[in-house]
């Protein structure tokens, strides 16, 4: 039996490949949060449609742990994150905030001014643990509604 992740395990960020699709489209979120993401694989399936979008796949320690999907606009230099999930086994750990830096340096490396989401409130968890106080952590601020943007 492999040892569960923990928060010292690596993370990286990881094309999504032949070897590792059926990983990611076994990721599960916790019960009160399977309203703010769609199942994996149909975000996997609208993925291969839509060419401005990209997708990385967050591993802990080279094991699939989550996934975040974004549409990148080169006339702007914006991106916006349309999905990020972490597995239920892996959230509390960190695994998230350091995905998220992880992505926004490698954005910034490649010319990206801001990043945009849309976030949903829900009643189920308290706000410390909401989406909004997760990205607020990482700088992102509300900019209309549940829209929250950060520079990069």
């Amino acid at each position: 039996m492999e040892a569960l992740p923990t928060r010292q395990s690596s993370i990286a960020l990881a094309p999504i490949t032949a070897d590792n699709w059926r990983d990611v489209t076994s990721l599960v979120v916790n019960a009160d949060q399977t309203d703010l993401v769609p199942p994996n694989y149909v975000s996997l399936c609208e993925h291969q449609f839509y060419p401005a979008s990209a997708i990385r796949c967050v591993l802990a320690n080279h094991k699939v742990a989550g996934y975040i999907r974004y549409e990148f606009s080169p006339d702007t230099k914006r991106v916006s994150i349309l999905l990020f999930m972490i597995d239920q086994a892996c959230q509390g750990l960190g695994f998230g905030t350091k995905a998220l830096n992880l992505l926004m340096a490698e954005l910034r490396s490649q010319g990206v001014q801001s990043i945009s989401l849309s976030t949903k409130t829900f009643a189920a968890v308290p706000p410390d643990d909401s989406p909004e106080h997760f990205f607020a952590l990482s700088g992102f601020r509300k900019i209309d509604g549940d829209q929250m943007s950060v520079a990069l």
